[in-house]
């Protein structure tokens, strides 16, 4: 959960749920096991913070922009819209 969500009452879609470090622990200990990390993530700017610690794939990014679908697609990162 990189974002708030849209159904929660309590986490605004545009809060921020993790620091960068925390994201970068995440993917640092996931890949040390052989895993990959998603995020569900709603705004442009958490997708664009979860693509630069390394999360390979993002569950909805509704609210992309232009500049960060490029930024995943140059990174080699997936969007998983549902």
């Amino acid at each position: 959960m990189a974002s708030g969500g849209v159904g929660s009452v309590t986490d605004p879609i545009e809060s921020l749920q993790y620091s960068m470090e925390e994201l970068q622990a995440i993917v640092d200990e996931a890949t040390r096991a052989g895993k990959y990390v998603m995020a569900h993530a709603i705004t442009a700017e958490s997708v664009q913070r979860c693509v630069e610690a390394g999360v390979r794939t993002i569950e909805h990014g509704n609210l992309i922009d232009e500049r960060t679908a490029r930024l995943m697609a140059q990174a080699g990162r997936y969007r998983c819209p549902r």
